[in-house]
């Protein structure tokens, strides 16, 4: 792939998030700081006398960031009022000046930007390297190659804390749920039947297996729906509908009204008229999400994301009445990216997201009861899916490990072919061998 393809593609995916990070900074409060993806052009104006540029580069450069910056001037009072006209223009304005400075340098001369920029990505890595270097430098805290080797998935710390909070996937440090809310899944799974299109059983109806989240999760779970669809295991009533679309981050699909919420939950909605079916069909959500250029220091980020999961989940519930359970499942490996769109360590924690709010469900949260014996009901039962994180090349005990190639050239971020086949077959054993889920998605059961 030529230079040009390569970096477009990590431009373009960056700024998919631009929209959310707009209202995130109106969120956090910070006046009139603009998002540091739109300071992209005062940093490359800063950049050029150290790239050795000659007078018709120059000259050439500081055209294209002028014009850049005239654009945020005239726009960014407008996108801050959520103007989505004005956001899709400073999107595009964004992708210009990056495509024409990057043609106007020379390779050299683009990792020398990358090294003064470090938010336009550098070089996708490995494990980490030698002393204490920031591996992944994002538009926000950073990580250190000592850092980055020492992430190990959420299951693997041993009673050991991280940054001061509890590890593993259940209260207390455990990996498995506590008996009594294991043996709610496995009731609540027995609920799960075949449904005629207005929800009531019926013996040729059906039972909808949907998935919600991100690009990451559209590209994968649409291999997981090839292989399920091919394996003589799965129950024939189930039908496997991807509901997951790119750049819908948590952030996004909170609401479900207006702008981006509202097009991925009508999406939704389109998409399972398209596959033969109704809400009413729908009664187990696999939802993986995520939430773009993420900038707080843990767990603030963590903690955002776990509110927005909360939303979602309410959503889901008013949405698709007959849902019994949701199994959650946090983002791979972040490790090899070369953009600010979601490296580590924000990959890893935002796996704390998905723990936090199962806890919550656990330790008897009324906003997120399942049981009509407790309340009212406001939530399905949940619990992890496949938790797919893994520390790059170092193996999980199980074996289970992210190569460089199981990534897109493009931003290192987003999984290849073979990554999207890894995580297809995590989820295909899962729901084929988990207690809570091969009662209803097995012929054998």
């Amino acid at each position: 792939m030529g230079r040009r393809a390569l970096y477009l593609g990590c431009v373009v995916v960056a700024l998919i998030g631009f929209s959310s990070l707009v209202v995130a900074q109106e969120r956090r409060g910070k006046g009139g700081d603009r998002p540091p993806i739109l300071q992209l052009p005062q940093r490359i104006r800063e950049a050029i006398p150290k790239l050795g540029l000659d007078e018709a580069q120059k000259s050439k450069v500081e055209s294209l960031v002028g014009e850049a910056d005239k654009k945020i001037d005239a726009l960014y009072g407008k996108a801050q009022a959520e103007d989505q006209d004005a956001r899709r223009e400073l999107q595009q304005a964004m992708v210009s000046m990056q495509r024409g400075v990057m043609e106007v340098l020379k390779p050299d001369q683009q990792e020398k930007l990358r090294q003064e920029v470090p938010m336009l990505g550098g070089r996708p890595g490995g494990k980490g390297g030698k002393g204490g270097k920031s591996a992944r430098t994002a538009a926000g805290p950073t990580i250190s190659n000592e850092e980055l080797a020492g992430l190990k998935p959420l299951g693997e710390w041993n009673g050991a804390k991280y940054k001061g909070v509890e590890t593993g996937l259940y209260p207390g440090g455990k990996n498995e749920p506590p008996a009594a809310h294991a043996a709610a899944g496995i009731a609540a799974a027995k609920q799960i039947q075949p449904l005629d299109a207005d929800g009531k059983p019926s013996q040729n109806g059906k039972i909808v297996l949907m998935s919600v989240g991100m690009s990451n999760t559209t590209m994968e779970y649409s291999v997981f729906k090839r292989i399920a669809d091919a394996d003589p295991r799965k129950n024939p009533a189930v039908v496997v509908v991807d509901g997951a679309q790119g750049g819908q981050t948590a952030a996004n699909i909170r609401q479900a009204d207006e702008g981006r919420g509202k097009v991925f939950w009508d999406t939704v909605d389109g998409r399972l008229k398209a596959a033969g079916v109704t809400r009413a069909q729908v009664q187990a959500i696999w939802l993986k999400e995520a939430d773009a250029m993420p900038h707080d220091a843990f767990p603030g980020h963590a903690k955002t994301m776990e509110n927005e999961l909360v939303d979602i989940v309410h959503l889901i519930h008013a949405r698709f009445p007959n849902v019994k359970q949701i199994f959650l499942s946090s983002r791979t490996y972040g490790g090899y990216a070369t953009t600010a769109l979601n490296p580590e360590p924000y990959a890893f924690e935002e796996g704390f997201a998905c723990k936090w709010l199962i806890e919550r469900q656990i330790n008897g949260d009324p906003e997120l009861n399942f049981d009509p014996a407790k309340g009212e009901v406001k939530a399905p039962w949940m619990a992890w899916g496949p938790y797919l994180w893994a520390a790059g090349q170092t193996k999980r005990a199980d074996g289970f490990t992210y190569e460089p190639e199981d990534v897109v050239e493009t931003d290192h971020t987003h999984p290849s072919q073979s990554g999207r086949q890894k995580v297809a077959k995590l989820l295909l054993e899962f729901f084929t061998s988990n207690p809570a889920a091969k009662v209803w998605f097995t012929t054998a059961h």
